[in-house]
This record gives C-alpha cells, sequence and structure tokens, in this order.
C-alpha cells in the first residue's frame, strides 16, 4: 500500500520521522512533515499521484517488499517470554505477592 506519512513531532526519540524516513529511502512512501502539512499541501499529493497509477503500485510494490511475515507473532513471543521470566523481582515473584 503506498502510504502519506505524517509523523508525530514530539514522539519519543523521534521515531515516527526515523521510521518515515525509512520507508521514504526505500520508496514505499512519501514524507509530508507536520510543518508542512495544510490542505493544500494533502491535496497537491493526492492529485500528482491520482494520475498516476504505476507510481503507487511501484510505492506499494517496495512497501510490500519490506514486509515482515509474522513480526507479530515475534514480538508477542518476545513479550510473552519476559513476562514469563522467572529472574529477581520478575512476573513469578509478582504472582506469589513478593514485591
Amino acid at each position: 500500500l503506498a502510504a502519506v506519512l505524517v509523523p508525530f513531532p514530539s514522539a519519543v526519540d523521534d521515531h515516527q520521522n526515523l521510521n518515515a524516513k525509512w520507508l521514504v529511502r526505500a520508496g514505499a512512501a512519501v514524507l509530508l512533515p507536520e510543518t508542512n502539512l495544510s490542505a493544500d499541501s494533502l491535496a497537491a499529493l493526492i492529485l500528482r499521484f491520482s494520475g498516476d497509477r504505476q507510481s503507487l503500485l511501484e510505492m506499494a510494490g517496495r512497501a510490500r517488499a519490506l514486509a515482515a511475515p509474522g513480526a507479530c507473532g515475534k514480538v508477542v513471543r518476545a513479550c510473552l517470554g519476559a513476562i514469563a521470566d522467572d529472574g529477581p523481582g520478575d512476573s513469578a515473584d509478582r504472582r506469589k505477592g513478593t514485591p
């Protein structure tokens, strides 16, 4: 899916902007900084791409190529593994009521 990304400028560690720039460098998205966001600037981007289906398809293909199938499951397993860890001060202690 082709995307126009407008990162939240106050995000912790500027992570939204960094992620957006990664996608832009890969040709998978267009970045529109919030400081430049207006009805006119957004309309101009939409008009630019509305008549260029080929560019949209190419951008979507590049975005698809960046996909990490199974990433959600990996994150869930990592989180569950961290919760199940039996180290000091972990969830096992909390289940026993130990601080």
